[in-house]
């Protein structure tokens, strides 16, 4: 089953994506522009803005100058008439993938969201991302919304530029990383809720993340050439521009939990909840604007059930980064993951003999392999 309308417009994520393959300045200048304006005046993030100009003497030096205040910005009104009467007309999976990459990076859960997001959730902009959605669902790749498939190859992706408990050996045993992760979130919970007894008001900004720990395994799903769709395409990436894809065989009997819908997310949350109130209530607090309970989902206990976790592409866009109820007195936040990605709480092998280097080409916003020669 494919992604729907109402699941691209239910999470800002999905909307960013929407928003983003709308107005980037190869598929409209004068949207881009507009959407510019709007958002540097109506939710001005407090940065000065500066525009590239280059001097008109002999020179040729460059120089930069602060844009103009936006005085004749279009309001949000302005700029959805203009969006709902826009023809977007590049859909080809590369302008999909790069408006996808753009969404994912722009994510930031341990802050109020910027101004685009907070543009985006306004009603008047839902019609306009609804028309656009409609454009877009015809050429959605059908995999975003597809299940781990054992017969698919997999990948471990190691970017240069992040930690890469992936590739250390000997790997720590999977069960001795999630007791001890277990273990420590607990402890800093509990010191967390001491400090906010004694001062309630404090602001305390800690873990923003609810995926399970660093050093399981992570896997990608990788094309029949070789390619790997979803590589770049990661939450605080920290400008990662170099890669190596490691082939990665988890077995065909593997038990994969699914999170296709944020229901998926919730229903996993109330079965396994593991209080995150105190160390979440800061940053989650100030993404979603919600006061109350926070929980997350135990992995440590969920190991106990299935080999590994895998979101989906549409589960990601629709659940992540907002407030999800659990139930009436708790909520969860999809954060810190990357989308159509699998977490392992069981060993898998990995084939380092065979595995390719990437790099990202700034100018085609591509990655292309690295010769074997290099």
């Amino acid at each position: 089953m494919s992604i729907s309308v109402e699941e691209f417009l239910i999470g800002p994520r999905g909307r960013r994506f929407l928003f983003e393959l709308a107005t980037h300045p190869r598929t409209s200048e004068r949207l881009a522009l507009a959407r510019s304006e709007t958002v540097s005046q109506f939710f001005p993030s407090g940065a000065v803005r500066y525009q590239f100009l280059l001097s008109e003497d002999s020179s040729g030096s460059e120089e930069w100058y602060p844009e103009p205040s936006g005085l004749t910005a279009p309001s949000p009104d302005v700029l959805a008439e203009l969006l709902e009467a826009c023809e977007v007309p590049d859909l080809t999976p590369r302008a999909l993938r790069l408006a996808l990459e753009a969404s994912v990076d722009s994510a930031a859960y341990w802050r109020k969201p910027d101004g685009e997001d907070r543009l985006l959730s306004l009603p008047v902009m839902r019609p306009a991302l609804a028309r656009i959605s409609e454009q877009v669902l015809p050429y959605v790749p059908d995999v975003w919304a597809r299940a781990y498939d054992s017969s698919a190859p997999q990948v471990c992706i190691v970017f240069e530029s992040l930690p890469a408990p992936e590739a250390e050996e000997p790997r720590r045993p999977p069960e001795e990383i999630l007791s001890r992760w277990r273990r420590d979130l607990s402890e800093r919970e509990a010191e967390c809720a001491d400090e906010l007894r004694r001062d309630p008001a404090l602001g305390v900004s800690a873990d923003w993340w609810s995926t399970p720990p660093l050093g399981l395994a992570r896997t990608a799903r990788a094309g029949p050439s070789g390619d790997v769709p979803m590589l770049g395409i990661i939450e605080d990436t920290f400008g990662a521009q170099r890669a190596t894809c490691i082939p990665a065989h988890p077995g065909p009997s593997r038990t994969v939990l699914e999170i296709d819908h944020p229901q998926d997310w919730t229903k996993l949350c109330r079965r396994y909840p593991l209080d995150v109130t105190a160390l979440r209530r800061s940053d989650w607090g100030a993404t979603t604007d919600r006061l109350g309970a926070w929980v997350q989902p135990d992995w440590h206990a969920l190991a106990q059930e299935v080999d590994g976790i895998h979101l989906t592409v549409r589960g990601y866009l629709a659940g992540a980064g907002r407030a999800l109820a659990v139930d009436s007195d708790r909520a969860s936040m999809i954060a810190g993951f990357t989308p159509d990605e699998t977490i392992w709480f069981a060993p898998i092998s990995l084939d380092a003999e065979r595995a390719r280097v990437w790099e990202l080409d700034e100018d085609d916003e591509s990655w292309h392999p690295v010769p074997a020669t290099r």
